[in-house]
């Protein structure tokens, strides 16, 4: 089992069945056949049961089923499926590569393949030849592929892709090798078959009657070359499409604002154990000295604490809340609470909007007070002045002795990830909430390099307590970890795009250079004739041209279509963007146009007198 992950101890724990804390995930194991949906219609049962036996803190709730591997892979799910469709393409794209370069051989070949049919090889046996060379070169590129598959694997972890789930569990087992082998059976097939079956058909005694140097039989072959830069075009233009959509995604959630400065702050949680801190005072002896003697260290500019830290996975608490003036009939709300000490919000570079936010003088002795963020006050004091509202809460029932002054409002944060909206969430004062067994610390910085300070925080942490182990963090990194995933996405896709527009520049510039070649001797009577290079020149551009525009078109109908599917899984990106879908015709036109002018420019240099010589 791998939830949590890197787990070291695991303890029996004791439920009280009386409770109804929420803090907990549960794990079901269903008999087969069970399927999610059957599962939540049974649970529906229950979760009515527990609101009227606790119609409280139960009521109007709701169990969320959800497949396991669904939890673990999380939203990797989108990037996988878009790399794995581009995967796929870029496939493809290498087939229709590979069945080109033998297109143009087979039209080599034809005399060969003639004398063979002439001397008594059936059909069957020709094509089967052809398809053995056809296998053997799939082969090998299946050997080579795996090889590049598990280096590959090993250099995405080296990368810094190893905080994806169980990707370093990925093996190289029989299944993979199965998959391999069907891989190379379908291409060996797929670029095989279309050169064996243009060579077979009907006439191939006609290349013995014609010598062989007639262009007449490779007609068929040149529109499907024609086809097949078609469809390279496609691909790579939907290719590279899709790395844009991603690439903007990704550039959106970096400029997203947090709500926080990540620059020049660290951060690190503190367990302090039960046993030797059980008792409220002790714990907030503790703090308080740790974060007197941390706010001395020099470089250092503000330090806070909080129960829990944006962006990072834990427990937040979420109790019921009423706000007086709301009718006994008003229905049950709930907030996110977190708790945190008065330096938190300077630390963190947070803005307090309105009020004020938490000082010194907010003890347990003094008024209680709260402050709210925009979306507590969005949500709950949109037709009043928050600063005039009191509230409450409390769990598993709203708690009138928790009444407090709400005395500020400060900017949304957000806890949960970069791509989702703050929840409402309302902040208490430690002195007056009392301090935690887990505490998050925040350290700011004036240091250009704040790891710098890592050992003298390490340092004070021990002084007071040194059993308590701890893991220091740039605040920055925090941040660039929940982008992981889609930092893989957007790589792989770029790097796909990469292959994919060179893989297109080679197979036109062959393709290209192959037909024009085949029509040398067109070519130099022409020219004999009278005609300029010049107007040879763009009379054979415009036809490759033509072909690469034909295949530009059907590539950005395939992409936008594309886009439209996955356009919900990226973050504030259309599929009709006209910047992606301009940038990404211009870059693949751009280099088909220099793999269709650069052959035919040299084809139209040619001497006449050379290349009628030998007909």
């Amino acid at each position: 089992m791998d939830v949590p992950r890197g787990v070291d101890l695991w303890f029996n724990m004791h439920v009280n069945p009386e409770s109804t804390d929420h803090s907990y995930d549960g794990y079901l194991r269903v008999r087969p056949g069970t399927t999610p949906e059957l599962l939540a219609s049974s649970l529906t049962t229950v979760a009515a049961r527990l609101g009227k036996d606790f119609p409280g803190p139960e009521g109007n709730r709701a169990f969320i089923v959800q497949p396991l591997v669904e939890t673990l892979v999380g939203d990797l799910r989108p990037i996988l499926f878009i790399v794995l469709s581009a995967t796929a393409l870029l496939l493809v794209l290498a087939c229709v590569n590979v069945t080109n370069l033998l297109l143009a051989r087979s039209t080599r070949r034809t005399r060969e393949i003639a004398i063979r049919a002439a001397v008594g090889a059936n059909r069957r046996r020709i094509v089967t030849q052809l398809l053995v060379e056809s296998i053997v070169l799939a082969g090998a590129g299946t050997l080579a592929g795996l090889g590049v598959a598990y280096v590959g694997v090993r250099a995405l972890l080296l990368y810094g892709a190893s905080r994806l789930p169980r990707l370093e569990a990925v093996p190289f087992d029989s299944p993979v090798l199965l998959f391999a082998m069907a891989l190379l059976v379908i291409c060996a097939v797929g670029v095989g078959l279309v050169p064996a079956l243009q060579l077979v058909r009907g006439g191939l005694e006609r290349y013995l009657s014609e010598g062989g140097r007639t262009v007449a039989g490779a007609r068929p072959a040149h529109r499907a070359l024609r086809t097949m830069i078609v469809a390279e075009v496609a691909v790579a233009v939907t290719i590279v499409v899709g790395a844009g959509l991603l690439a903007r995604s990704f550039a959106n959630l970096q400029q997203q604002d947090p709500g926080f400065d990540s620059r020049g702050r660290l951060t690190f949680d503190v367990l302090l154990p039960f046993s030797r801190y059980g008792e409220p005072d002790k714990r907030r002896v503790w703090s308080e000295t740790l974060l007197t003697n941390l706010q001395r260290v020099r470089g250092v500019t503000a330090v806070g604490s909080a129960s829990d830290f944006p962006l990072r996975d834990g427990v937040s608490s979420r109790p019921l809340i009423e706000i007086a003036g709301w009718p006994e009939s008003h229905e049950h709300v709930v907030a996110l609470m977190r708790v945190v000490t008065p330096q938190f919000f300077k630390a963190m570079g947070m803005r307090i909007l309105q009020g004020r936010g938490f000082t010194g003088f907010d003890r347990n002795t003094t008024a209680p007070v709260a402050i709210v963020n925009e979306a507590f006050v969005r949500k709950y004091l949109a037709d009043q002045d928050p600063l005039t509202a009191r509230m409450s809460f409390g769990f598993p029932r709203v708690n009138p002795a928790s009444q407090r002054a709400i005395v500020g409002v400060v900017n949304d944060v957000k806890y949960a990830s970069l791509w989702s909206s703050a929840d409402p969430a309302f902040y208490l004062v430690q002195d007056q909430a009392g301090n935690t067994q887990r505490q998050s610390i925040v350290v700011a910085t004036d240091v250009d390099d704040p790891t710098t300070l890592i050992p003298a925080i390490r340092s004070e942490v021990q002084k007071l307590d040194p059993q308590i182990a701890l893991t220091v963090e740039p605040v920055t990194a925090l941040v660039e970890s929940t982008l992981a995933r889609q930092k893989l996405g957007t790589t792989l896709m770029l790097l796909f795009a990469a292959i994919a527009v060179l893989l297109a520049t080679i197979g036109i510039y062959g393709m290209i250079a192959y037909a024009t070649a085949a029509r040398h001797t067109e070519i130099a009577t022409c020219l004999a004739l009278g005609a300029t290079s010049r107007s040879v020149f763009w009379l054979l551009s415009r036809q490759g041209l033509l072909v690469a525009a034909a295949g530009a078109i059907v590539g950005l109908s395939v992409a936008y279509g594309a886009g439209r599917l996955v356009a919900s899984w990226l973050y504030e990106v259309r599929a009709s963007d006209p910047v992606i879908l301009v940038s990404a015709l211009a870059v693949v036109l751009g280099v088909t146009m220099g793999a269709t002018l650069l052959p035919i420019r040299k084809a139209c240099r040619i001497a006449p007198s050379e290349s009628l010589r030998f007909e």
